[in-house]
């Protein structure tokens, strides 16, 4: 489906794998994952994703302050996290890309903690989202079609300079058993050069059971389609830059 091209550089910012339960678990068997020694030992700086919620009461706001789950670092030479919350696991790896192969089995272990402790979860949705930092030297000297596919469409008789724009198409896989989000907008600006982020999310949502065949080749099938998205967005020439 995908085009199997792969990046030597990528320009990969960060990289989510994203999974969300069937039903929602609690706080202690959350913790007890946390507590678990290997997640202990790889992921030891664990801080507290909170909800706070704000009622109006007798025309006085009260605040109540819920706990929802737990982000879980690695050291600060690390660049990888994990996300739990009561409905959902997600692994990221930020600023260096590790390739997918490493990212997908360190999820995988994860996952398979994530069991033992928790429980065999079956899921509804199956997503990853990517990214991306482009990065183009000023001037650009044939205009942004250069580098870009994907592109804000712009009325004659206006000027062709762009101090930013912020572009999103929701796109269905031919079979429709998948939905990609693509994002496009500026990023900082760096001395003589143009930065364009590129984001990416795929998701698959169906009933899943659990450590199914179908689970696993859906992480295949989303990140075939997010391949395919992204290779799709962009020139032959802004590949190479990447190669």
């Amino acid at each position: 489906m995908a085009s199997t091209r792969q990046l030597k550089n990528p320009p990969i910012k960060e990289a989510i794998i994203n999974v969300s339960f069937k039903d929602v678990i609690d706080l202690d068997r959350i913790q007890g994952f946390c507590n678990n020694s290997f997640i202990k030992i790889q992921y030891p700086r664990q801080n507290t994703l909170t909800n706070v919620e704000i009622n109006v009461v007798d025309k006085e706001s009260v605040s109540k302050t819920r706990v929802e789950g737990f982000i879980l670092n690695c050291e600060n030479a690390c660049n990888r996290s994990i996300q739990i919350k009561v409905g959902q696991l997600s692994f990221h790896n930020t600023n260096v890309y590790i390739g997918w192969d490493t990212f997908y089995e360190e999820f995988k272990r994860i996952w398979g903690i994530f069991c033992d402790t928790v429980g065999k979860m079956d899921l509804i949705n199956i997503s990853v989202r990517y990214i991306n930092q482009l990065n183009f030297n000023l001037p650009l000297q044939f205009g942004f079609e250069e580098y870009l596919k994907f592109l804000p469409t712009i009325p004659d008789g206006l000027s062709r300079s762009i101090n930013g724009f912020f572009i999103q198409l929701n796109i269905p896989s031919q079979d429709n058993s998948m939905t990609g989000i693509i994002t496009e907008t500026f990023g900082t600006i760096p001395k003589n050069q143009l930065q364009v982020i590129l984001d990416l999310i795929v998701s698959k949502a169906q009933n899943v059971i659990c450590n199914s065949d179908d689970m696993w080749s859906s992480f295949s099938n989303v990140r075939e389609f997010k391949n395919q998205l992204f290779f799709s967005c962009l020139t032959d020439k802004t590949i190479h830059l990447y190669e």
